[in-house]
């Protein structure tokens, strides 16, 4: 049987896009210091590999999606309780945090903004071969990501192919030459922005910057206000 992500490829491999629609902002808190830790905006993000042609094929990445906490054992992978999705869902939905938006709970969730989080699915693409070398034949084939928050490391088959940093634009890398026959491997690995921001503020010096509402480290990274709290 294909594997859930496979993407046919007949006729000498024809030009395609994979994507991977991503929408985790889920913004709880109204007073917290920070609201969510992966998040992403209210628009779906999407993430896609096209190929150089003036044609292509577009298949989403919307299934197989498991997390679990950085630093933790491979063993401790969960399954994604949905796709979009957000931290805070899949926490939830495993029972590892109470509702954020009962009572006082947003208070007993902040960790969750200071943990780092990774999360991987895997994917074939039929009709690749290698070259010599192991280079795939297929043609310029470049993953695209809409949207990344904010502190991302992007890995494919154990190779990072990218790190970003600014949640508010596009990112585009050419993986012709990483992806593989067979199974395809792709990891997100996410950092704490609100901790990185924090160092960020503490590296400046100084006093820090003017901030009328939420924490002041906030404005040391390219992340969306509304993630610290209800306002921009």
């Amino acid at each position: 049987m294909p594997h859930e992500n496979e993407l046919p490829l007949t006729g000498g491999a024809p030009p395609f896009e994979l994507t991977c629609l991503i929408r985790t902002e889920h913004d709880f808190a109204t007073t917290t210091r920070h609201a969510a830790y992966i998040s992403i905006t209210d628009h779906y993000k999407r993430c896609f590999i096209v190929t150089g042609s003036m044609l292509h094929q577009r298949k989403a990445l919307a299934t197989g999606w498991t997390f679990k906490r950085t630093p933790d054992k491979d063993t401790s992978y969960l399954p994604c309780s949905q796709f979009p999705t957000c931290i805070h869902l899949d926490l939830l939905h495993h029972k590892l945090i109470p509702d954020p938006l009962l009572d006082d709970n947003e208070t007993r969730v902040q960790w969750v903004g200071e943990e780092e989080w990774t999360y991987r699915t895997a994917f074939t693409v039929s009709g690749v071969k290698s070259r010599e070398g192991g280079a795939s034949t297929l043609a310029r084939t470049e993953l695209v990501f809409d949207g990344l928050d904010t502190f991302c490391t992007v890995v494919l088959n154990g190779k990072t192919i990218l790190t970003t940093e600014n949640m508010y634009i596009a990112y585009r890398v050419d993986v012709t030459t990483v992806l593989q026959p067979g199974e395809n491997e792709l990891e997100l690995q996410f950092g704490a922005a609100f901790l990185i921001g924090r160092r960020l503020e503490k590296e400046a010096g100084g006093p820090p910057l003017f901030c009328h509402n939420g924490d002041s480290s906030r404005l040391q990274v390219r992340k969306a206000p509304y993630s610290y709290g209800w306002d921009w």
